[in-house]
Formats: structure tokens, C-alpha cells, sequence
């Protein structure tokens, strides 16, 4: 679906926990009980086929998923950037053990992706000085959006938003921006 908006501009889409396979959260594992991550992901990123999009890798979870991988590959307008190596708050670690994780992290989406990510998109949004000092000392830079789909319908001015593939709530409100978008006359009815 290739949009061209007239009266509203797009926000830019960052989808969290891409390649997630492991370390879930309780409601993680619920939606886990009705599809597979990979088959989550897939009906939620339907609207954005087309779209640019910057999808924040789980890094240790890339050679876990092939086929995901593969996806991600054909759709030239999604770029792939750092959500770390794990899925875990990094503000509770020490310096070094963090840029540990994000070197890694960066290494491995380079060599999969053939372009090594610039900017770190910390797990629930949450930094700190241990983690600016080791994501600077890893040469990227950290962006901890903090709007989520809902945010944006409420505030269209938002120029980026983060949401979870796998959160209905998230999913249903994406669909519905990029409908309002290339559909305004709808929205109107």
C-alpha cells in the first residue's frame, strides 16, 4: 500500500522486538499462545509494506530466524537498527558489559544486513549514563521515542512512533493511522 497523503504526513514507524525468540515478557507469552512472533510481525506490518520503517533488531535472535530474516531482506525501505543483544533493560548493567552487547549487536545486524546500524533503541525506552556512554563508545546514537500509535492519533504532529508488532492495541491503531492517511475521505465519514 503506497500512500500519498494530502492532508496528513506520515509518522515514522520504529517497530520494537524484531527477531525476539526468547526472554519474553508475561504478555509476550500470551499472544505467543494464539501465533509464532514471525506470524505476528507479518499481519502487523501488512499496512507498511512499502513504507519506510525502522525495525529495532534483537540481535542474538537473528540467526534464529532465517525465514524472518529473509522477509526483513525484501522489503528495501525497512531499516534495520539495534535493540540490543538481548531483550533486558540495560540500565542495569554496568558500562562495559553494555557496549559488550551493543558492538555485538551492531556486528551482527552489519554483516546480515549490510549496513551497520547507527542508532541504539533501548528496550522500554529507558537509558542512562552507563548506557549514552556505551552506546557513544559504539558509535550510535540512541533514540528512546517515546510515542506510541496512540499518541499520534491523538497529536497527528508526531513525526515518529514506536509500537510492538505484537500488541493488538498497537496493531490496530497503526492500521488505522495509515488508513486515515491514505484514505482521508473515510476517515471523514
Amino acid at each position: 500500500m503506497l500512500c500519498s497523503p494530502r492532508n496528513m504526513s506520515k509518522p515514522l514507524f520504529v517497530v520494537h522486538d524484531v527477531f525476539q525468540s526468547s526472554l519474553f515478557s508475561p504478555s509476550q507469552r500470551k499472544v505467543l499462545e494464539m501465533d509464532s512472533f514471525f506470524g505476528w510481525f507479518k499481519f502487523a506490518m501488512r499496512p507498511l509494506e512499502n513504507e519506510p520503517v525502522i525495525l529495532a533488531a534483537i540481535a542474538i535472535d537473528i540467526a534464529r530466524n532465517k525465514e524472518w530474516v529473509d522477509y526483513v531482506k525484501k522489503r528495501p525501505n525497512w531499516i534495520v537498527e539495534c535493540h540490543g543483544w538481548e531483550h533486558r533493560t540495560y540500565t542495569s548493567i554496568g558500562e562495559n558489559q553494555v557496549y559488550s552487547h551493543l558492538s555485538l549487536s551492531c556486528d551482527v545486524i552489519g554483516r546480515e544486513f549490510g549496513r551497520r546500524p547507527t542508532t541504539f533503541y533501548p528496550p522500554k525506552c529507558k537509558t542512562s549514563d552507563n548506557v549514552a556512554k556505551a552506546a557513544t563508545r559504539a558509535g550510535l546514537a540512541i533514540d528512546n521515542v517515546i510515542h506510541r500509535p496512540g499518541h499520534w492519533i491523538r497529536d497527528n504532529s508526531i513525526e515518529k512512533v514506536y509500537f510492538h508488532f505484537w500488541s493488538s492495541g498497537h496493531i490496530t491503531d497503526v492500521r488505522n493511522i495509515m488508513e486515515n492517511i491514505c484514505h482521508p475521505q473515510h476517515a471523514e465519514q
